[in-house]
C-alpha cells in the first residue's frame, strides 16, 4: 500500500531528477484551459517557480521572436494530430540569455 509519505518522496525524487537533467515538465488541461509547470521548467526559462501561475501567453513571449511561427505551427499541428514528437527552439529569459530547448 502506497503511503503519503512514499508519495511525497516520489515526488522529491521526480523534482531532483528534473534539476539534475535540466528536463522541465509541463501539462495542459484542454478541459479547463490550466496550465503546469514543473518548478525545473520555471528555472528554464528564467523564472521564479510557482510565482506566477503559467499562462500560454507567458510561454510565446519566452519564445525567442526568429522561432515564434515555427513553434505555434508545431503547437497547432500537435492539437491537431495528438502524436508524439519533439521540436528545437530557441527562449529568451528574462536577464537576455537565450537558451535552446526541446
Amino acid at each position: 500500500m502506497t503511503t503519503d509519505d512514499d508519495r511525497d518522496r516520489t515526488k522529491r525524487r521526480f523534482a531532483d531528477a528534473q534539476a539534475l537533467i535540466h528536463f522541465g515538465v509541463w501539462e495542459y488541461d484542454a478541459r479547463t484551459q490550466q496550465l503546469y509547470w514543473s518548478d525545473e521548467l520555471y528555472q528554464i526559462l528564467g523564472m521564479a517557480p510557482g510565482g506566477v501561475p503559467p499562462t500560454f501567453e507567458m510561454f510565446l513571449a519566452r519564445v525567442y521572436p526568429a522561432d515564434l511561427t515555427t513553434v505555434k505551427a508545431y503547437i497547432s499541428k500537435a492539437r491537431k494530430e495528438r502524436s508524439p514528437s519533439s521540436l528545437e527552439f530557441r527562449v529568451v529569459r528574462p536577464t537576455g540569455e537565450v537558451r535552446t530547448i526541446q
